[in-house]
């Protein structure tokens, strides 16, 4: 038989091993339960899963402006570049973006607004490799993995609807921005935009509205897409993409870049 000290040491040594092996459990409750009970959609495993490529390429236009963030889940971290347009050839000029740092657990995100005039609309692609007129695309406008949240809240210092809306973001903006971004986590009012034509086919809007020929920096497939307010004064066949309206802008559209291989 074992004297008393021996088994004490043995106890103990059981013990500390399974606190080691319990410690991840243990830790990872508390952040699920907080989540749980805030509403918060929880990143999935393949959100957080490795990233294959840690650049991607981004080819981006917005009637009438917008402003691309690199952040996580619930919060933009750092602004990658933005831009505002009056005229249809500003539109379809786009832009093109090189993203670095990308992490499993990246998303992206695009503030975007309108001057509630004629049309309004976002169209997008992204993908891997170096920088091309029309970016190896993985991820299109369009595609179900997009998500949206309506402020109902004007840009700071934005002008008055027709106006010319000039994009200013700045680091108080973006103070702003995060605790925008935590409310739509903390209350899961993310919501999958309304997707339009394709960007090859302009944004299907008839008369002035009308966007042809494609914006060369996106892929011809991506669609448009927008937020659907369902306000009166916004109806009609074309919405949320015509007639010119404030569909609760600033929107908020963010995406897992997780799923862009």
């Amino acid at each position: 038989m074992k004297n008393r000290p021996t088994i004490f040491k043995s106890l103990m040594l059981l013990f500390l091993v399974m606190s080691v092996a319990l410690a991840p459990a243990l830790s990872a409750q508390p952040l699920a339960k907080r989540n749980a009970a805030a509403g918060r959609i929880p990143c999935t495993a393949t959100q957080e899963s490795p990233q294959a490529s840690a650049t991607i390429n981004l080819g981006i236009a917005c009637d009438n402006n917008f402003a691309v963030y690199l952040g996580s889940c619930c919060s933009a971290n750092a602004l990658v570049g933005n831009n505002s347009c009056d005229l249809n050839e500003c539109i379809r000029h786009g832009q093109a973006y090189t993203i670095s740092g990308i992490t499993g657990d990246s998303f992206l995100y695009v503030v975007a607004w309108s001057d509630s005039g004629v049309a309004q609309g976002l169209l997008a692609s992204l993908g891997p490799g170096p920088m091309t007129a029309i970016p190896p695309s993985k991820i299109l406008g369009g595609d179900s993995r997009w998500q949206v949240f309506s402020t109902g809240i004007a840009f700071p210092g934005s002008p008055p609807a027709g106006s010319g809306n000039t994009i200013h973001p700045t680091k108080k903006f973006q103070k702003i921005l995060n605790q925008q971004i935590g409310f739509a986590c903390d209350n899961n009012l993310w919501q999958t935009p309304v997707n339009g034509a394709t960007n090859v086919s302009g944004n299907n809007v008839a008369g002035a509205g009308a966007l042809a020929p494609p914006v060369s920096v996106v892929d011809p497939n991506a669609r448009w897409m927008w937020f659907q307010s369902s306000k009166p004064a916004c109806a009609g066949v074309q919405s949320p993409f015509a007639p010119g309206c404030d569909h609760g802008e600033y929107l908020i559209f963010r995406l897992p870049l997780s799923y862009v291989p």
